[in-house]
């Protein structure tokens, strides 16, 4: 019996020690420790004043670990096959077209024909504009940080 309850409080200590991810203080500073690997990095882009959410698509990341590096990744179709998946958002010509990524990512955003990229889209404080042109266009959002990368897709549908 008393053999037991050892392996319990071994067994207990280790899968403790396996969930300390979290914020940690080390000489004084405070780091905060990954606690999800990959990440869940949430998007969304604002068009005439209401939040919509991008849908994710390829991603990888990568940290370090021990002696080596630990790559996570995802693949997922294209931004033209997800486009057929997602609600298209309705946008007025020349509308504001706002991204809000977490973690203050870098952001390149690119035009979509029905098969492949079509143009890169410049932005200003990761806001463009609508096309001045009615019909359907579909975007893909690449948000880029230190440790990894995200592709995100949205529709939307100029009146």
């Amino acid at each position: 019996m008393k053999m037991k309850n050892i392996l319990a409080a071994a067994s207990l200590l280790i899968l403790l020690s396996g969930c300390s991810a979290g914020i940690i203080e080390t000489n004084g500073t405070i780091e905060e420790t990954q606690s999800e690997f990959p990440p869940s990095m949430e998007g969304m882009v604002r068009i005439d004043g209401s939040l919509h959410d991008l849908k994710e698509g390829n991603s990888r990341w990568e940290r370090k670990s021990g002696t080596g590096t630990e790559v996570a990744m995802a693949d997922a179709a294209s931004p033209s096959q997800l486009a057929e998946e997602v609600v298209a958002i309705q946008a007025s010509p020349n509308a504001v077209i706002e991204l809000e990524i977490e973690r203050d990512s870098e952001i390149s955003v690119y035009h979509w024909s029905e098969n492949r990229r079509e143009e890169k889209i410049e932005l200003t404080d990761h806001q463009f504009q609508a096309p001045v042109s009615g019909g359907r266009y579909i975007y893909e959002a690449l948000a880029t940080w230190e440790d990894g990368e995200v592709s995100y897709t949205f529709v939307i549908e100029v009146e």
